[in-house]
């Protein structure tokens, strides 16, 4: 499994965006994959 820190914004209907960079970088890139997330939010 690969591993990426990284910032994304979560919009109103809680659909997070991973930047295209991120995805090309893990090698996801144009695939329908399943992703593991740790949430941290700040108030």
């Amino acid at each position: 499994m690969a591993t990426r820190t990284t910032t994304v914004k979560v919009d109103e209907q809680g659909r997070l965006y991973i930047p295209k960079p991120i995805r090309e970088e893990l090698g996801f890139e144009g695939k329908e994959v399943n992703v593991q997330i740790t949430v941290e939010y700040e108030k």
